[in-house]
């Protein structure tokens, strides 16, 4: 005779016909966990997850983002060392309110998830207000993926895998198992696709369609998300065709934005909080360091032969505070793509307000190349070109004054009412506002 059957449909339809933004092999293992005839008993909705939030002493915190990604799921946290997306948001929360913190790294080595719960956190990670980054150093995959392109900036080691992003769902027919203990489950319903795709019996092309027409959408959803955090075109991240990459690939692809360690990564992050201070000055730009140094030196002769040290040492200081300040605005200023610009424009010493001027110079280069010389075809819809009498964008450009000048202007103008805003966001605020400028500033109003 058989042996007792195991009652493993109540904790499979935990899972059957859900979707899931998970690597397969994850996905495998938590299938077989869910197996497991005592697989109830590693549930704890009673226990509450301990928060991933931990806070160094200038202020930066980090978020451990490892394992597996769930939502109220206490075997995700006890047995898998995973995630719970509801304490996940409410680390990000709490952070945010937190005077204290100036900003996140999201350290992330997980193969994905739910789906649920990953958009709200993900939504979450997007509001934060502070500074915001992800970095692996192993695995960026399917829903870990969604959460960090919701982050500021990607960074990854070269070895680090990054994609998968696609979603997942299972459909189990235990008929056969059913038939040989002599089982004959039948389903009273009321709506068609009450059961469509039941597990006691074989999944009919109906059922196999329902499925899919939830599995199209989270992954509607899912791509979508994607490409509106990262600013891709939604075909590029369906290219992707939910395939892993190595670093160098995946920033090819745009899926991250820099290859660096942990150690770049955090330093990168302290810059964009603003919290570079001057070892890292003498380390990151040795010959500005050396020239502010040697223009203190040379003031305090200047000002007086027998100044004391200590006086000299405070001018030098400050001499330095200031340098890092304005290295550090030009690089919040700095669009996708500028690192080189960026060092050449500090190592010459340029303002910040000339900094920014060029860094826009360059970027409308860039769309204007991309356009295939368009603005060239049209010399009315230049993308420098000054503002007509005549022409109604009146509003938003002085007449005599260039597309990026008054961008420039406009943006400075909506920094000086929140001191959070950095230049980029501004810029961004200010072409999404005012699409005629934004017409006007890609050479695309003719």
């Amino acid at each position: 005779m058989p042996q007792k059957k195991k009652n493993k449909k109540v904790s499979v339809a935990m899972i059957d016909g859900h979707p899931w933004a998970i690597q397969e092999e994850y996905f495998k293992v938590i299938e077989e966990i869910f197996d497991h005839e005592n697989a109830l008993s590693f549930f704890r909705p009673d226990q509450e997850s301990a928060s991933y939030l931990s806070v160094d002493d200038s202020g930066i915190a980090t978020i451990n983002i490892h394992g597996p990604i769930g939502l109220r799921l206490g075997f995700v946290g006890w047995l898998m060392d995973g995630v719970d997306s509801a304490q996940l948001i409410q680390d990000l929360q709490n952070a945010d309110a937190d005077y204290s913190i100036k900003g996140i790294m999201l350290h992330i080595d997980s193969p994905g998830g739910m789906v649920a719960g990953t958009q709200d956190a993900a939504n979450a990670i997007r509001a934060f207000s502070k500074p915001i980054v992800a970095f692996s150093d192993q695995t960026i995959a399917s829903g870990a993926y969604w959460l960090a392109s919701a982050a500021d900036k990607i960074f990854a080691t070269p070895t680090s895998l990054i994609g998968s992003i696609g979603v997942v769902a299972t459909h189990r027919d235990y008929s056969k198992q059913d038939e040989e203990y002599g089982v004959k489950t039948t389903y009273i319903t009321a709506g068609k696709y009450k059961r469509i795709a039941n597990d006691a019996e074989p999944l009919s092309e109906e059922g196999r369609e329902y499925i899919q027409e939830l599995i199209d959408g989270s992954y509607e959803i899912f791509t979508g998300e994607v490409a509106r955090f990262r600013g891709m075109d939604i075909k590029a991240v369906k290219n992707t065709e939910a395939r892993m990459y190595l670093a160098a690939n995946a920033k090819e692809v745009g899926l991250i934005d820099q290859i660096a360690d942990v150690k770049q990564a955090y330093n990168a992050l302290r810059r964009e909080a603003k919290l570079m201070d001057l070892n890292e000055l003498k380390t990151d730009f040795p010959d500005v360091y050396k020239a502010v140094l040697d223009e203190g030196k040379g003031l305090v002769v200047f000002a007086e032969g027998d100044i004391k040290p200590e006086w000299a040492d405070k001018l030098k200081s400050e001499g330095a505070e200031m340098e890092r300040v304005r290295i550090s605005d030009i690089q919040e200023s700095a669009f996708e793509g500028q690192d080189e610009l960026v060092g050449t424009l500090v190592k010459d010493g340029v303002s910040v307000d000339e900094a920014r001027k060029q860094l826009i110079a360059d970027e409308k280069a860039k769309k204007s190349a991309a356009l295939g010389g368009l603005s060239g075809d049209d010399p009315g819809g230049d993308l420098g070109g000054n503002l007509n009498g005549d022409d109604d964008l009146s509003g938003d450009i002085q007449k005599g004054e260039t597309a990026d000048a008054a961008l420039d202007r406009h943006a400075r103008a909506l920094m000086a009412t929140d001191e959070k805003l950095t230049y980029k966001a501004a810029t961004d605020a200010v072409l999404e506002a005012k699409p005629k400028l934004k017409a006007a500033y890609e050479n695309l109003g003719r």
